[in-house]
């Protein structure tokens, strides 16, 4: 069974403030948004998987920080001190990736396609057709958070 997770798109001060005050997490994940500055997946695992090509058990992408920019895409790189212990619509920890982090990731994305990962990293479970359309939302939210110079929030959901 797969993993949901959410991305949210947020500013460099929006980042600081929740680092800073994790009060300010709950509003920041509750805000209303552009459907562009969120990204709701249903197959965290199985983007895992394409993108890195490891099958890593959920409870390390819940809870440790990954190798590789790829993998911290999808698992969200930096732990939110804090974040367990507010009660939000998440499971665990939220996690982030600053406005550089994000463009790292994006410059990776960029040298990739779906069917060279697809060719490469056989994910099971999932319609082909699907996971490619995960893919593309996946790339597409990146890229408009680099283009306007944004961190990613990005925690799973029950």
């Amino acid at each position: 069974m797969s993993i949901e997770s959410e991305y949210l798109s947020v500013t460099a001060e929006e980042l600081d403030e929740i680092i800073n005050d994790i009060t300010k997490l709950k509003p920041a994940i509750t805000k209303q948004r552009n459907d562009q500055d969120r990204l709701f997946t249903q197959c965290c695992d199985e983007l895992h998987i394409l993108l890195t090509g490891e099958v890593t058990p959920m409870e390390k992408l819940g809870r440790a920080e990954l190798s590789g920019t790829l993998a911290n895409a999808v698992a969200g790189g930096n732990l939110i001190d804090g974040s367990e212990e507010i009660d939000g619509p998440f499971l665990g920890r939220v996690r982030y990736l600053t406005a550089e982090q994000v463009k790292e990731t994006v410059r990776e994305l960029d040298t990739l396609t779906f069917e060279e990962l697809a060719e490469q990293n056989a994910v099971e479970g999932i319609d082909e057709e699907d996971l490619a359309e995960e893919f593309a939302a996946f790339q597409s939210f990146y890229n408009l958070a680099a283009a306007n110079d944004n961190a990613v929030l990005a925690f799973f959901t029950d």
